[in-house]
């Protein structure tokens, strides 16, 4: 179960890392920001989880979770939102509008680089 965990963390960073850094450097858009904040509340309120109970099962504080969903733009480690995702079961693609699906592909294969597996 923590290795399909792993590959769900490496599969979800490497995909919003990619589409990170092939925007030349510019951060979410207003729009991504108001789809996450908006999502990250629908997901939340449908599996019956209060802001704290969220806070808490991803390590981080009810203030936080607050200020994403009012799309107050939070300063937020990049490992709070793959908590908060994983927590939600969701992909960061799907709770920033990136992609409509909310489902979370793994890779077929997975290279380690620097490895002889």
């Amino acid at each position: 179960m923590q290795e399909k965990n792993i590959h769900i963390v490496i599969a979800t960073w490497i995909c919003f890392d990619y589409t990170l850094t092939h925007r030349k450097g510019v951060g979410m858009t207003e729009q991504e920001w108001k789809i996450l904040g908006t999502r990250l509340r629908q997901k939340r309120r449908w599996l019956d989880l209060t802001s704290e109970e969220l806070a808490e099962k991803a390590g981080t504080t009810r203030v936080t979770i607050s200020a994403l969903e009012n799309m107050r733009k939070p300063r937020i480690s990049f490992d709070v939102i793959v908590r908060i995702a994983q927590v939600l079961n969701s992909s960061l693609d799907y709770l920033a509008g990136r992609k409509d699906d909310d489902t979370i592909a793994l890779p077929t294969t997975l290279e380690l680089v620097g490895t002889d597996a």
